[in-house]
C-alpha cells in the first residue's frame, strides 16, 4: 500500500513540475518577451530621437519634420515598421528629452521665468530673447 501511495506522489509531483512548466512557457512566452521587445525597441527610438537631436544642433537638420523623417529612415533601414505605435514612440521619445533638458536648464537659472525657461528650451539663447 506505501508503494502505491508512493508512486502516485512521485506521479502526481511529475505532472505539477510539467504543468508549472507549462505555466511559466506560456508566461514568459506572452509576458514577458514582447516586454523585452517593446523596452528595446523604445530604447532604440530613443537613441536615433537623440542623434536626430545633435545633427539639428550641428545645424545639419533645421526642422522638427526633418528630425522625424531621419528617426524614420533609421528605423527603416532598421527593418522596423513605422506604425502608428512607433510615432507615438517617436513622440514620446521627444518629450522625454525635452523635459530632461527642461530640467537641466532649470536646474541653472534660479528663479528664471516660465518664458525664458520656453525660450531656453526652444533653442534660443537669452541673448536672443
Amino acid at each position: 500500500m506505501n508503494e502505491v501511495i508512493t508512486q502516485a506522489v512521485a506521479y502526481l509531483i511529475k505532472a505539477l513540475f510539467l504543468l508549472l512548466t507549462g505555466v511559466l512557457t506560456y508566461c514568459v512566452k506572452t509576458k514577458i518577451i514582447p516586454w523585452l521587445e517593446d523596452r528595446q525597441l523604445y530604447t532604440t527610438v530613443k537613441r536615433y530621437v537623440q542623434a536626430a537631436e545633435k545633427l539639428a544642433s550641428n545645424g545639419e537638420l533645421t526642422t522638427s519634420q526633418a528630425k522625424k523623417d531621419y528617426v524614420i529612415r533609421l528605423l527603416q533601414a532598421k527593418g522596423i515598421v513605422c506604425s502608428s505605435e512607433v510615432n507615438a514612440l517617436i513622440e514620446s521619445a521627444v518629450e522625454e528629452l525635452d523635459q530632461a533638458a527642461s530640467a537641466v536648464v532649470s536646474s541653472f537659472i534660479d528663479g528664471g521665468t516660465s518664458e525664458t525657461m520656453s525660450e531656453l528650451t526652444n533653442g534660443k539663447g537669452l541673448d536672443e530673447s
